[in-house]
């Protein structure tokens, strides 16, 4: 199981074993962890099978990453929409593969073992790959059919994209009036004023929440099982020689040396920040020609002297290099010796002729001053050999007894634990505090629809504070207990609430009702000065309104006003709005103008709709490839298949 190579390798045997493992893994796939070709199959494309197991992997990711609770009506919904991406993500596989672009297994394994998050430094670290896979449930060979798959559509992707463009003529035209301003009146019926004295009786009220108890409900509840695997446990039960500790520190020597020390002076030439490109090219030249004396035999210290734009350090000294903190200038001297010189280098400031003045090498640091140290990493390394086995237990005893906790508990001496309630929020404290427990425990097959008897046990669940802190990380493996569905709240508990409630509506409507009444007047006068009169309302004018608006203007009226139109020959254009408040607007949109003095910022706009409005017809030439693609296809889909309940074991 890829389990027990867990998050770090320990010795050289260990690295040994996962490289060896890893290789073939991702060369030749991993049939018997997938089935074979005995795999029931939930598409065909072109006799390509889409296994149920593949299919399976990418709906438990969508729900993982979803984190809501799906009924089984919704997940359903997602199978089917998860069914049809893989085959339409076929379709462009099949397609690219036809057209001569591939991605081999070994291109595969050269961009993971490339990839930053599977590095340490300049090592490639296979236990941190392993632990990504058994993170996101993947196979080796799930992931290599995955990765193939997206990295192919991306490039279709790509290609479709570079060839779309908006003509100029069309991005003006959208942009003529993007920067216009307006003027505009507009009156407001204001919903907490509009009930007057209007007397709110508990008959209402209790009405009112009859008609609207799904307003009133509980929040969706659950407790669940779990079993709890802290590495802590393990590691404080480990006690070591000193011997065997030293012996440890003898083979490992060359792992606690103290860092080089490596000091530096400098010829520096300035370019400064949003210089020109002459600026630019004229410190270049002096940097090259000066580096070219120093290689025909000129010294160091006098060219410094003579040509160095250094002012804070007249003399060059740049003191002790900070290889953390100044990575640019460390990696070039960390190869030189003392007194060598380096080519050239640009840094933000400007270009640099580094001399190493002192290369000090790192020395091994003396057992007695790292000794407990070495002890707890002596300690880690069996903890780690020994918690690795334990959680490969424990990860076979609840996968193969997926319906209970009690046999891996029985056999693994551990306590089965019962949380407090906890809603989809997540609890206060504890495990039903952190987000990845709660995510599961309403999702999928452990949330079961919220019927406990139903429930699967999770996949183990890791939990850690920090990757330093090595002593916090523990499994969690975990079921549904108990749930408690949504239930309507007793009046007499939200009387006051409901109480609210209804006088918040009955605003809504009658401002609403107001407003429409006042629209209809607008309409037949066309003069809203006049209609805001006979109506007793106040009338606001404003002279000149931007898109962007103004804050004590509100920002779904401006958007509405926008959205209204353009005036033409002097005649306002009408409109009315609701705000999410309730309070009702009326209002007319008097005249347009373009905004003259935005040149520079209409260019900047010009640039970016005519991107947008390129990818949007990217994306349309897209539709039209596919549905080309799946007319031609032979496609089989196995729909009953795909939203099949899965059986317990």
């Amino acid at each position: 199981m890829l389990l027990a190579l867990r998050d770090k390798a320990t010795g050289w045997f260990g690295w040994v074993v996962i490289i060896l493992l890893i290789i073939p893994f991702m060369l030749w796939g991993i049939t018997e962890y997938v089935g074979g070709g005995s795999a029931q199959f939930v598409a065909k494309v072109n006799g390509e099978k889409i296994s149920f197991e593949e299919f399976k992997d990418r709906v438990r990711q969508h729900e993982y990453q979803s984190r809501q609770t799906l009924t089984s009506e919704a997940r359903n919904r997602l199978k089917l929409a998860v069914l049809e991406a893989m085959v339409t993500e076929e379709m462009i596989t099949q397609a690219m593969v036809d057209e001569g672009f591939e991605l081999s297994d070994e291109q595969i394994l050269r961009l993971i073992q490339a990839a930053p998050d599977f590095r340490d430094g300049n090592k490639f670290q296979p236990a941190a790959f392993n632990q990504f896979l058994q993170n996101q449930e993947l196979t080796l060979e799930s992931f290599n059919k995955l990765h193939r798959t997206q990295t192919l559509k991306r490039r279709f992707d790509f290609g479709v994209l570079g060839t779309e463009f908006a003509s100029d003529n069309e991005v003006k035209t959208v942009l003529k009036n993007r920067n216009r301003k307006i003027s505009l009146v507009y009156s407001i019926l204001t919903a907490k004023d509009s009930l007057g004295d209007l007397k709110i009786t508990d008959e209402m009220q209790k009405k009112f929440y009859n008609n609207n108890k799904k307003l009133y409900m509980t929040e969706e509840k659950a407790k669940i099982a779990y079993l709890e695997l802290p590495y802590k446990d393990i590691f404080d039960k480990i006690t070591v020689k000193e011997e065997d500790v030293k012996n440890y520190y003898e083979t490992n020597k060359l792992l606690y040396k103290t860092a080089p020390i490596i000091k530096a002076a400098h010829i520096f030439f300035a370019v400064k920040k949003g210089a020109k490109a002459g600026a630019e090219a004229i410190a270049k030249k002096k940097a090259d020609e000066t580096y070219a004396k120093l290689k025909k035999g000129e010294k160091f210290d006098d060219l410094l002297k003579k040509v160095s734009e250094d002012k804070v350090s007249p003399d060059g000294d740049l003191g002790v290099i900070d290889p953390k903190t100044n990575k640019e200038f460390y990696k070039p001297l960390s190869k030189l010796g003392t007194g060598q010189y380096t080519a050239p280098i640009r840094s933000k400031h400007g270009y640099h002729i580094l001399k190493s003045t002192l290369s000090k090498p790192g020395t091994v640091i003396a057992y007695e001053d790292i000794k407990e140290k070495l002890k707890t990493n002596y300690k880690k390394i069996i903890a780690d050999k020994k918690y690795a086995k334990i959680s490969e237990s424990l990860y076979d005893l609840t996968d193969d007894n997926s319906e209970t906790l009690d046999v891996a508990a029985d056999k693994l001496k551990l306590e089965i634990k019962i949380s407090d309630w906890f809603t989809r929020k997540g609890g206060n404290s504890g495990v039903i505090a952190e987000k990845k427990i709660v995510t599961v425990a309403f999702t999928g097959d452990v949330f079961a629809d919220g019927v406990a008897s139903e429930s699967y046990n999770s996949k183990p669940i890791k939990l850690q504070k920090s990757k330093k802190d090595f002593l916090s990380q523990r499994y969690i493996i975990l079921r549904l207990h108990k749930h408690k569905n949504r239930a309507v709240l007793a009046y007499e508990e939200i009387k006051e609430k409901v109480k609210t409630d209804l006088i918040e509506k009955l605003s809504r409507e009658k401002a609403a009702k107001e407003g429409r009444l006042l629209y209809a007047e607008l309409e037949k006068s066309g003069d809203l000065e006049a209609v805001a009169k006979s109506a007793k309302v106040n009338l606001v004018s404003v002279k000149e309104l931007s898109r962007q608006g103004d804050k004590k203007y509100s920002a779904t009226l401006v958007q509405a006003a926008f959205k209204t139109g353009i005036p033409h020959d002097k005649k306002p254009l009408n409109g009315q709005i609701q705000l999410a408040n309730g309070d009702y607007i009326v209002y007319q949109v008097l005249s347009s103008k373009p905004d003259t003095d935005d040149a520079q910022n209409n260019k900047q706009l010009a640039k970016l709709f005519k991107a947008y409005h390129s990818d949007l017809l990217a994306r349309n030439m897209q539709i039209v490839i596919l549905d080309y693609l799946r007319e031609k296809a032979d496609i089989i889909m196995n729909t009953k298949q795909a939203t099949r309940k899965p059986q317990k074991k």
